[in-house]
């Protein structure tokens, strides 16, 4: 179960822009027992922000200037803001469980 604790929204206008702070509780439960707790901990300052994928600046034709302004575009919405926060604690999440089996 992944639980947000405090959400900044952030700004996305076509003048500046500063990105979406999340603070989440995680609390891994018994499936059989929703009330026993396995493993309990916090993510904080989670900043979500869409970007142009790296590299792509090096692209020919002008791809990647198109890729960094869609990515500048995307970011005036609040929701993938806080998208881009919730993909990147899945991200950390994965890699944490992956680490530690």
């Amino acid at each position: 179960m992944i639980a947000l604790l405090n959400v900044k929204t952030g700004k996305g206008s076509a003048w500046g822009k500063k990105p979406a702070e999340l603070d989440f509780e995680i609390r891994i439960v018994e499936t059989a027992n929703k009330n026993t707790v396995l493993a309990k901990g916090t993510i904080e300052n989670v900043k979500g922000e869409v970007k142009a994928p790296k590299g792509s600046g090096w692209i020919p034709g002008g791809a990647g200037s198109v890729m960094s302004t869609t990515a500048h575009f995307v970011n005036k919405e609040v929701t993938n803001r806080l998208a881009e926060s919730y993909e990147l604690v899945a991200i950390a999440l994965a890699k944490h469980i992956r680490k530690k089996m």
